[in-house]
């Protein structure tokens, strides 16, 4: 698969678009062609997070695409995000503005993300999307052993369709094997992406007692895993 050439934005060049939108004094009649403006930056926007998305899980040891893609998440998004805050409390500041009726929903939207919305969680939200490229990453590159080959995980995936069951149960094995050795990487991400998600949630002002708790009960369910998986291997001599 080819990734179309796109042309890498930084907040440098995106800034001067995201001004003049800011500058623009709204009233009922020109927060229709506000809005179509705001979508269509916001449509560059996602075709360059796609680009630099794909560019990274095509080729999960191109370090530069992965830069760019770093760059994007902690420096240009929070921007953006903070950009995109501004206006919707531009529009939605107007009153009784001439919209057309399948706009009705844009509005309600904007009214449920401005009431979530918290400037502290900008930052958390940069970090997740870090950890999310990182385990992306992880995942991608993963290789398994599978009688003295290695093979990506959609070769061994291509085993387990196999109609001998002899294959398709070592391809299982093999996967399994490495899956455990990348394990406590993947467990670290996900205890991180969950602390980042939970004290946003609290930020936001969902702070439950059940959230408060789950951390805990996820390490020990992380350390009961690790140990029934550890004594599978042992009881089938592949520790």
């Amino acid at each position: 698969m080819t990734v179309p050439a796109t042309e890498v934005l930084t907040w440098c060049e995106l800034e001067p678009k995201y001004t003049a939108l800011n500058r623009r004094d709204l009233d009922p009649d020109n927060s229709y062609q506000f809005l179509l403006d705001w979508s269509d930056l916001e449509k560059e926007v996602k075709e360059l997070q796609t680009y630099l998305s794909l560019s990274v899980d095509l080729n999960t040891a191109d370090e530069e695409a992965n830069d760019k893609l770093v760059h994007f998440n902690q420096v240009t998004r929070p921007k953006i995000t903070i950009a995109n805050a501004r206006f919707r409390e531009k529009v939605l500041a107007v009153t009784a503005p001439n919209l057309p009726a399948e706009a009705t929903l844009v509005l309600k939207r904007m009214r449920t993300d401005s009431a979530a919305y918290r400037s502290e969680n900008v930052p958390l939200e940069a970090e997740q999307a870090h950890l999310v490229t990182r385990y992306s990453r992880l995942t991608g590159s993963q290789l398994v052993n599978y009688d003295g080959e290695k093979l990506t995980i959609p070769a061994i995936q291509e085993k387990l369709r196999d109609a001998n069951r002899g294959i398709r149960e070592r391809a299982w094995r093999a996967w399994q094997r490495a899956s455990l050795q990348l394990s406590p990487q993947l467990d670290e991400l996900f205890l991180k992406l969950f602390t980042i998600r939970t004290t946003m949630a609290s930020n936001a002002g969902y702070t439950t007692t059940r959230l408060n708790n789950a951390t805990s009960s996820i390490r020990v369910l992380k350390r009961k895993s690790f140990r029934l998986l550890r004594s599978f291997w042992k009881s089938n001599g592949k520790d």
